[in-house]
């Protein structure tokens, strides 16, 4: 995951704050590669269990209101 990362891979990361650091990894986690960890451990967990994916489709917890 460290060689795939643009922000730690990024000559500046050396000299971020470590709050800014964490925020960028945080949002590039949560743009593509947390993504990509998700899915792979659903269809993993699937794949083990039985189960047919997706386990938590993306379109009930759009649809759901906040409480």
């Amino acid at each position: 995951m460290v060689e795939q990362s643009k922000v730690l891979n990024n000559p500046r990361a050396e000299k971020l704050a470590e709050r800014e650091l964490f925020d960028a990894l945080w949002q590039e986690l949560d743009d593509g590669l947390g993504k990509d960890i998700s899915e792979t451990v659903e269809r993993v967990f699937c794949r083990l269990s039985g189960r047919e994916p997706p386990l938590f489709p993306l379109s009930n917890v759009e649809t759901q209101p906040c409480k």
